[in-house]
């Protein structure tokens, strides 16, 4: 059967191969391949056509042959003939048969053509989009290799600006060194005259420093003189209340409370005037500063020690009770709190900042500190307590001279914010630190470098405090782990594994250098015996929580209570030798006045007399005067300086502090009294016994 093929499509066909032949140069050898196929596949359909017509004309013979038999057949043609005939039918079927085949074989190759030509157009389409592709890249690096083109012309043009700035600067660089040569030699002739200056002013000087001496011992004599005639006139006034007392009680009908006796009220006044002598006798030799007196021992580090004899008694240590004064501090939150080795200042830091200075007996601020560039976590006042150190959230820590309120160093090193800070309480220059960067170090405060470095790699110290008097070092870290460094070889002494079950919050040392206060986020509070560095005590409370790993927790001064916050809001205080029973203390949100209570004349409020502490007072109704003049006394014995300012016996401020808000930090004076908490809201709550 043949296969009709047009001759304006093949034409088409021979037009679109020439033009594709013109645009696609780089494929000419398989456009000739596509081409000797084409032609091959076209001489296979002229020899399927001839086939074809030779099939049809042995058709047509075929058939003419068997109308010429049955002619015979019918005309009775001769025997032989017929078989003659029949042969040759035999003959012309073989052929046809022959021809079919053939035909077959060239219906099989054209297929075959058909075929590899629909794969050459698929390879011919794949080529051109690769080609688009191509020119797409070229493009792409022609538009980079332009704006590289640009930048090189910009950086000769940066280098050669560059070059001509440094040839100006090393011509002004010669005409430096030509003004220094200068200098240097007129230097060398003002020096020569500055020693000569400097011999007479030497003289002068000396004058001057005599001069000074002779009026500091006058301007002593004074004070002596002074505080003499204040005595003499405080004598009048309890002689003078004692016989108003001794005939009021004659004439009072009603006997006064139990122990109230005439007697015991000159006891009382006896006692309290040898305190007001012993205290004057400490009080004129204070200073002014930046943020109110200055003892003179504090600025030569001479501070009495609790353990030891002094002319001070130990302070009695007063469990306090309800709230003195609330203040909001420090916008952001409060987190650190630290008294001074003799308890007349308190500082509080947090996330404004800021360092603040408080007087805790009248709960005032004094001063405020600037400075650091983040969040403050802790501070720390030096041994004489004319230094703060503070550290926080920016890496470095800051020592700040209290009498200018001037930063002396910034102390840098840390990789990571700072977690902890203690000043050493036996020598002034020195102080440690500890970081997130699980790094501890020691600080040279008089040169402001850091003088050894304690790396831990595994575990981060959250809390550091001395300890052997300043030998030492008491970590507690995020393990649970304490550990004590000994300062001098920078290797771990001793250790206690697994004190707390979660992270060390606040490690602290009492007063007297016996126990250490531990605190941890297991909600648990642990006492360490340093002698043995054994638990000594542990302590728990229901309703009792620690709120962040800033919590800080202390020890009173006599190292017998210990004392926390709690993120309930409340303060919580145990008896270390019986934890069982703690006190709670809640912030209730009432206006709180200081004044003169009335005096139970118990054992208790004799012995609280005898160890130096000012209990309240009784005082009878009918006897003004008397009351006037205990006021007067009482004010000075808490507040040296203070004599004959009634009026600054009265202390009313409205609290502020919400309850609820998570307790941060406290601190127990070393004084005895008061007790100093902070939360998160930034509030700071001075508590009163």
């Amino acid at each position: 059967m043949q296969v009709p093929i047009e001759a304006s499509i093949q034409a088409s066909i021979e037009h679109q191969l020439l033009a594709r032949q013109v645009q696609q140069a780089c494929f000419h050898g398989i456009v000739a391949d596509y081409a000797a196929l084409f032609q091959k596949q076209q001489a296979s359909k002229e020899e399927a056509c001839e086939s074809l017509k030779e099939c049809s004309k042995l058709h047509f013979r075929l058939a003419a042959l068997q109308g010429e038999v049955k002619a015979a057949k019918e005309a009775k043609a001769l025997t032989s003939q017929i078989v003659t005939l029949e042969e040759r039918i035999k003959q012309q079927n073989t052929e046809l048969a022959a021809c079919y085949k053939e035909r077959a074989c060239i219906a099989e190759q054209l297929v075959k053509s058909n075929m590899q030509l629909q794969d050459m157009r698929d390879i011919n389409e794949a080529q051109v989009q690769e080609l688009a592709a191509d020119r797409e890249r070229m493009q792409a690096l022609q538009a980079k290799r332009r704006e590289l083109s640009h930048q090189l012309d910009e950086a000769r043009l940066a280098t050669h600006t560059q070059a001509e700035e440094l040839e100006t600067r090393l011509k002004e660089k010669n005409a430096a060194m030509t003004k220094m040569q200068r200098a240097e030699s007129i230097t060398a002739q003002l020096m020569e005259r500055l020693e000569k200056d400097q011999a007479g002013q030497v003289e002068r000087m000396n004058q001057a420093i005599q001069m000074s001496e002779e009026m500091v011992q006058a301007a002593s004599c004074k004070a002596q003189a002074i505080i003499s005639q204040a005595q003499t006139e405080g004598d009048r006034c309890i002689a003078r209340a004692q016989e108003e007392a001794i005939l009021a009680a004659a004439a009072v009908p009603s006997s006064p409370p139990e122990g109230a006796s005439p007697g015991r009220l000159s006891r009382r006044l006896s006692s309290l005037k040898a305190q007001l002598k012993r205290r004057s006798s400490s009080s004129a030799n204070t200073i002014p500063g930046l943020f109110g007196p200055i003892s003179s021992q504090e600025t030569v580090g001479l501070e009495a020690d609790h353990d030891c004899s002094s002319d001070l008694v130990q302070p009695y240590v007063s469990m306090p009770t309800m709230p003195a004064r609330s203040t909001s501090a420090h916008c952001g939150g409060c987190f650190g709190l630290a008294f001074t080795r003799s308890g007349s200042r308190v500082v509080s830091c947090g996330a404004d900042k800021v360092c603040r200075i408080w007087e805790p007996l009248t709960a005032q601020q004094v001063g405020e500190l600037r400075g650091s560039m983040d969040t403050v976590f802790d501070a720390s006042f030096t041994a004489d307590g004319s230094k703060l150190l503070a550290g926080g959230a920016d890496r470095a820590l800051r020592l700040w001279d209290l009498s200018t309120g001037r930063v002396l160093h910034t102390l840098t090193g840390h990789a990571q914010k700072v977690l902890s800070l203690d000043c050493n309480p036996a020598e002034t220059n020195r102080a440690a630190s500890s970081s997130a960067d699980r790094s501890l170090k020691l600080w040279d405060l008089h040169s402001g470098r850091c003088v050894r470095d304690f790396v831990d790699v595994l575990k981060t110290c959250n809390s550091l405090c001395f300890a052997s008097e300043g030998q030492e070092l008491m970590a507690g870290y995020f393990d649970g782990n304490l550990r004590l460094w000994d300062t001098r070889s920078g290797r771990v002494t001793r250790e206690v594994m697994d004190l707390h079950q979660r992270e060390i919050c606040s490690v602290s040392m009492g007063s007297k250098g016996r126990s250490a206060l531990t605190c941890g986020r297991d909600n648990e509070l642990k006492v360490i015996d340093m002698r043995t560095f054994e638990v000594r005590a542990s302590m728990r409370a229901p309703g009792f929580g620690i709120e962040s790993v800033w919590s800080s927790v202390a020890l009173s001064p006599d190292e017998r209570y210990a004392i926390a916050g709690s993120s309930s809001g409340s303060i919580y205080i145990w008896e270390v030798d019986s934890p069982s029973n703690p006190t709670e203390l809640q912030n209730d949100l009432r206006k709180v006045t200081n004044k003169v209570h009335k005096y139970d004349h118990s054992s208790e409020s004799e012995a609280r007399l005898s160890r130096g502490e000012v209990p309240t007072t009784y005082v009878p109704e009918n006897l003004p005067c008397l009351k006037s003049v205990l006021a007067v006394f009482e004010i000075s014995l808490r507040r040296p300086g203070l004599l004959g300012k009634v009026e600054n016996s009265m202390l009313t401020s409205e609290l502020r502090h919400s309850p609820g808000q998570a307790v941060q930090a406290v601190a127990w004076s070393p004084q005895g009294s008061p007790v100093v908490s902070c939360n998160r809201q930034g509030i700071v709550t001075f508590w009163k016994s």
